[in-house]
């Protein structure tokens, strides 16, 4: 009778591990699975918005909508280099919009942000590239913001990030594209060149991305409108209003250049 007991208690034991077990296990890709959807519909929603402001398309309203649900999906993300890296990108593209807004004190202040989600995803790992091109270019932009000091105490480390990044990733194309704004404004001193901004952003047209090819277009057409070679910056320029035919970048670009 008690062996018969201890038997069914047991088995009752192995029972209820074996149910926990799966349960856990149902909890666990669940979660998962709602994080990815979440990481799936913010990326979409933030793309959204940075394809709407890049091609000068749509209401501020509805660019701030998309970046709002960007936002509101990455917050439910599990802590980690992905959530933050995704939460510092969707300040970035707030920075840049301040940016072009004329709202210097929030575009800056939205770019250390930026720097500060970037650097939360560092101390989850060094091992993802856009992490560290993230980083890099908050430290670009600031220096718009922050003085000559702050650049001069940047601008080495963010090329360093930058060739970090491209060492982890050698297809990082907006790696290539910061390093190029770099060596396309930093004084010859400093290792300024145009000659080195344009093979830094021809490495970039590879890429199938089609904001990436924009962008490099777009900076080939302003660093060979810098050489006055017009005609070739037309070229550039006029390929990248063929991605992004609103552009108004591109198109004052254009304008500037134009021989």
């Amino acid at each position: 009778m008690f062996r018969r007991k201890a038997r069914e208690n047991k088995f009752l034991w192995l029972f209820v591990v074996i149910v926990s077990m799966a349960i856990t296990n149902l909890s666990v890709y669940g979660q998962d699975d709602r994080s990815a959807a979440e990481l799936v519909k913010g990326r979409e929603a933030y793309l959204r918005a940075r394809t709407m402001h890049y091609n000068s398309a749509g209401t501020w309203e509805a660019i701030n909508g998309q970046i709002e649900a960007a936002e509101a999906a990455f917050e439910k993300l599990p802590d980690g280099a992905e959530k933050f890296y995704w939460q510092g990108m969707a300040c970035f593209l707030r920075a840049e919009i301040a940016e072009v807004h004329g709202d210097k004190r929030e575009a800056a202040a939205k770019f250390t942000e930026s720097g500060e989600w970037a650097e939360k995803a560092l101390k989850c790992t060094d091992e993802i590239s856009e992490v560290y091109r993230l980083l890099a270019d908050t430290y670009l932009r600031l220096m718009n913001y922050n003085g000559i000091l702050y650049a001069m105490g940047k601008a080495s480390k963010a090329v360093k990030l930058l060739q970090k990044a491209v060492d982890l990733d050698a297809q990082n194309y907006l790696a290539y594209i910061s390093l190029g704004t770099y060596y396309l404004y930093a004084p010859a001193i400093s290792g300024g060149s145009v000659d080195k901004a344009i093979t830094m952003f021809t490495k970039a047209l590879a890429s199938e991305d089609e904001f990436e090819r924009f962008s490099a277009n777009i900076w080939l057409g302003e660093a060979y409108g810098k050489k006055k070679e017009y005609e070739t910056a037309e070229r550039y320029l006029q390929a990248a209003l063929v991605i992004y035919p609103n552009s108004q970048w591109a198109k004052h670009t254009l304008e500037k250049y134009r021989p």
